[in-house]
């Protein structure tokens, strides 16, 4: 919905400003635009209470979301889905605090065995659930 505001509304400027000068303009879009990355509620929850079972401090930091585009978004239309964020950015060999995409990015490597641990725990948490909601005759 803001995605189709914001087209609207760039469009709405750029007429306005062409007309004032006796030009005409045309936009162009790219028609596989990313939707918004949203976490089902109920999977979320589920999610982040495993997570927090594993961190040190029992808590899980939750991030604003963003105007960042991810492939994941598509996914998550298609099934109930959760997006996390593995933190690493406070390590200084090699400085970690750097985003994704710039250039002096530098991955944490010693985070990584924390993520096969969260990944391996949801699935097992799952198959628990699983098992135990088919004992109880819930499809």
């Amino acid at each position: 919905e803001t995605l189709h505001m914001l087209r609207n509304a760039v469009h709405e400027v750029s007429d306005s400003v062409a007309s004032a000068h006796g030009c005409s303009v045309t936009i162009q879009y790219s028609p596989d635009y990313y939707p918004p990355t949203i976490n089902d509620p109920e999977l979320w929850k589920f999610s982040s209470d495993v997570a927090k079972g594993l961190s040190k401090d029992g808590e899980i930091t939750e991030v604003e979301p963003t105007m960042g585009a991810e492939d994941f978004s598509f996914l998550a239309q298609a099934v109930p889905s959760t997006f996390f964020l593995l933190g690493q950015g406070c390590g200084t060999d090699p400085v970690s605090s750097y985003g994704l995409h710039h250039p002096s990015f530098g991955l944490d490597e010693s985070v990584l065995s924390q993520g096969v641990e969260l990944h391996v725990n949801l699935a097992l948490q799952t198959m628990k659930r699983l098992v135990a909601d088919r004992g109880a005759g819930v499809e």
